[in-house]
């Protein structure tokens, strides 16, 4: 009878992942679309505590790690966000803990993310030593098995971290950034106008960033190019970005439209592009 049951109830679990990866996959950003990304977090949570092995489980928690960070960036009220933030990176710990090779890297980029960003909710200053004694030995482990996950998620992640934080090296920050953005780059053409931009959006924006932070020479930098390249995307819209990488449509919309209303990091960047470009 165990037996039977163990193959009846398979099939099910299995569908409730699918069901749970096909709702992440329609979040938008909206009330309605936040409103699913939350099920989808919700339900991996709940199919992890259901799992059969270890090994399932840390993939239901990596993947519940990345939907939890979708939500930090969009929920409202500060304890709202760091306890999202906080779900996130535990997610992420256990599935890092748990895993090996390139999944275990993006488990550490997830967890240096959602660490990243509750640091950011919190204060840098308040934040520091988990940044010592938590996300920077996560991302320079990952970085160690493999930097490309995400985009080269760990080097954007991680350059970014030392532009903010004291005492680290901004040249070597910049570099990381640099090198992210530069690897991921591609052609695409928008209203007849070809140009090149990166495959991840937050890898262009942490370039605008980092080139605004250091103060480095718009011409030499391309920096008003890419700004103007951005708003040439954005203003195209899901179909000019479907030739770039349609799963991330959702997350490009939120950080351009962020850039361009001037929040939080990227008013100095706005700042910079007036002043410069």
């Amino acid at each position: 009878m165990m037996m039977i049951f163990a193959l009846l109830s398979a099939p099910v679990f299995a569908e409730s992942v699918s069901e749970a990866q096909a709702l992440f996959d329609s979040r938008t950003n909206d009330a309605a679309g936040i409103a699913v990304a939350t099920q989808a977090a919700n339900m991996y949570a709940s199919l992890a505590a259901k799992a059969s092995s270890t090994a399932e489980k840390a993939q239901l928690k990596l993947k519940e790690a990345e939907a939890f960070y979708f939500l930090g960036n969009r929920v409202d009220g500060k304890k709202n966000i760091l306890a999202t933030f906080e779900k996130g990176y535990e997610a992420a710990k256990f599935a890092a803990d748990n895993l090996t090779g390139s999944d275990k890297a993006e488990a550490l980029y997830w967890y240096a993310a959602n660490q990243g960003r509750w640091g950011e909710t919190k204060g840098v200053l308040a934040s520091l030593s988990r940044w010592r004694g938590e996300m920077k030995p996560a991302l320079i482990e990952g970085m160690g098995i493999d930097e490309t996950v995400q985009d080269y998620g760990l080097l954007r992640t991680r350059g970014k971290a030392y532009l903010k934080v004291p005492g680290e090296s901004k040249d070597q920050g910049y570099n990381w950034i640099k090198k992210a953005y530069e690897s991921t780059l591609v052609d695409v053409t928008v209203d007849g106008e070809t140009f090149q931009t990166s495959t991840q959006v937050n890898n262009t924006l942490f370039f605008l960033f980092a080139i605004t932070k250091r103060g480095y020479d718009v011409e030499e930098t391309g920096f008003c190019r890419i700004f103007d390249n951005s708003e040439l995307l954005f203003d195209g819209g899901e179909e000019a970005y479907k030739a770039i990488s349609p799963s991330y449509w959702t997350d490009f919309e939120k950080e351009l439209n962020d850039l361009f209303d001037a929040k939080g990091d990227f008013e100095d960047v706005v700042d910079y592009y007036d002043e410069n470009c």
